[in-house]
């Protein structure tokens, strides 16, 4: 048996509060960061059906293009046509490669709206 003080047990009760009190600022933080990632998880899935659409407007052009070109091309041979799609298709994802990583990178922030209501009125996407 050991006998404690009621002033020993006051002395270790605060010490164990003070340690918890310690914790919550770096968990407060843990929470925000969190909840931070996932705002901009959901804003970049709102993001994706833009960006899908603003990618098949420009493969149509392409699509059009290649198409209004056709006979101007003559006859093409199978790994012509591989190389005239391949070099189109590289064309287009290059030319949409830095709009497209701007709004994923800005989703979530009110810049990423701003860049988003852009892309939609400048290729009259809905």
């Amino acid at each position: 048996v050991e006998l404690v003080a009621l002033s020993d047990l006051q002395t270790f009760a605060n010490r164990g509060l003070q340690r918890r009190q310690a914790e919550i600022a770096p968990a407060r933080a843990v929470i925000q960061e969190e909840i931070d990632r996932y705002r901009r998880s959901i804003s970049a899935r709102e993001v994706d059906p833009l960006l899908g659409s603003m990618h098949r407007w420009a493969d149509g052009i392409r699509a059009e293009e290649i198409a209004r070109y056709r006979n101007r091309l003559g006859a093409l041979d199978e790994s012509q046509e591989e190389a005239i799609e391949a070099l189109t298709r590289a064309v287009v994802a290059k030319m949409l490669h830095q709009p497209s990583s701007e709004l994923r990178g800005a989703a979530g922030s009110p810049r990423g709206e701003r860049l988003a209501e852009a892309v939609r009125e400048l290729f009259d996407l809905s």
